[in-house]
């Protein structure tokens, strides 16, 4: 008799979902035409609705908010790695 081989799929998180739309809504508004970087430009390249979207920020101005958020975050744990390390070649890398 053969064996059944069942996969598991990864259902992803509210907070996996975020975090895509997120990083792909930065790499579009990181573009020239950031100012016409609309709700659904950001859903398609993510890979949702407009509507999936919506159900996990109230509005562009959400998703914006959130990309701010994730920069800030970014650079924060950049500053804290860089201070660890002494001033020189090595630091002036690692903060590139």
């Amino acid at each position: 008799m053969a064996a059944t081989v069942t996969t598991v799929l990864h259902r992803p998180t509210a907070q996996e979902i975020e975090r895509a739309i997120v990083d792909v809504a930065a790499g579009l508004m990181a573009r020239p035409v950031a100012e016409s970087t609309s709700l659904q430009s950001i859903a398609e390249a993510a890979g949702y609705s407009k509507a999936g979207v919506l159900h996990h920020f109230t509005s562009k101005d959400a998703v914006v908010a959130a990309v701010v958020a994730r920069c800030e975050e970014l650079v924060h744990d950049v500053r804290t790695s860089a201070d660890r390390l002494p001033l020189g070649r090595e630091r002036d890398e690692a903060v590139v």
